[in-house]
């Protein structure tokens, strides 16, 4: 594994995220990748549309095998940026570790901008920081920057022994601005839950 093997993977999962209105594509790590700090087209695009349900997401699963991607770079104004960027019903993302920096407007991580209807995120460790440049509602956090959950997108993010060395900055603190060392926001705390996860890095608004 390489890090245009890596961009080429995620070409692919974003063409038939397209295609298929999300896509199934399991990945595996073979061995430690190194981005080469170029500038990262997230895995799983979420591209707007008329409703949440046409957003086209990765529900695939991808195991990190234990090994880490580094080397990652986003700088820029938009939406959505993480390593994965839309993550929706049924993803499985385990056993990964990201090491780099991402700055963009708002919903941004270090692992996963997004995670929409019910995903399992386990024994991830996060060593991005993240920074978002939205002043209110940044929803910025470092393995996940937004947990949601609602009546289109039913089920249950799991997000399980995790760790978040990350800087995380987004937002001011004088609006509601949604930050955190696991996860910005999570919308449904009846059913959504994150356990046994350790955030060591500075949290900032």
């Amino acid at each position: 594994s390489n890090g245009p093997e890596m961009a080429w993977f995620a070409k692919k999962v974003n063409e038939d995220c397209q295609a298929h209105s999300g896509s199934t594509i399991n990945g595996k790590l073979i061995d430690n990748i190194n981005l080469g700090n170029f500038e990262w087209t997230p895995i799983g695009v979420a591209v707007p549309s008329s409703t949440y349900k046409n957003y086209p997401g990765y529900k695939g699963t991808f195991d990190g095998n234990g090994k880490t991607v580094s080397g990652l770079k986003i700088d820029n104004q938009e939406n959505s940026q993480a390593f994965f960027g839309y993550v929706t019903t049924g993803a499985v993302i385990k056993n990964l570790t990201v090491e780099g920096s991402v700055t963009a407007k708002q919903f941004a991580g270090g692992i996963i901008s997004q995670v929409e209807g019910g995903a399992a995120i386990s024994n991830c460790v996060n060593n991005v920081n993240v920074t978002t440049i939205h002043q209110g509602n940044a929803m910025t956090g470092g393995i996940v920057g937004y947990v949601k959950s609602n009546s289109s997108y039913p089920g249950t993010t799991k997000i399980e022994n995790c760790v978040n060395n990350g800087t995380i900055t987004g937002g001011n603190a004088k609006d509601s601005s949604y930050i955190g060392g696991i996860t910005g926001n999570v919308s449904n705390t009846d059913t959504d839950y994150i356990k046994n996860c350790v955030n060591n890095g500075a949290v900032n608004a």
